[in-house]
């Protein structure tokens, strides 16, 4: 299974997480992980097989993985997307 940008993914802890952004560096893979429910609850995980994530808590790697997480948002053009249909979500408010 690969998880892919917007995807919903269930961790062990029984909460559902949007996969936000991915990066790739040292040949693996780093997702940024928004829980579903709590917008304050972000996890950065990693992935050396396919469909086996596991939490980073080194903040120096995740320090590095902003910048690369942030070209993988800007490179879906999500924000483009979002920013177009801000007037309609605006007005129905």
């Amino acid at each position: 299974m690969e998880i892919e940008l917007l995807d919903v993914i269930t961790l062990d802890n029984n909460k559902e997480y949007i996969v936000g952004s991915i990066a790739k560096k040292d040949n693996k893979t780093y997702y940024c992980l928004l829980n579903k429910e709590k917008n304050d609850d972000i996890l950065i995980c990693e992935s050396k097989e396919k469909a086996t994530l596991r939490e980073v808590n080194n903040s120096e790697l995740i320090k590095s993985l902003l910048p690369e997480f942030y070209k993988s948002i800007k490179e879906s053009h999500l924000l483009d997307e979002f920013l177009k249909n801000l007037p309609e979500f605006e007005e129905n408010a």
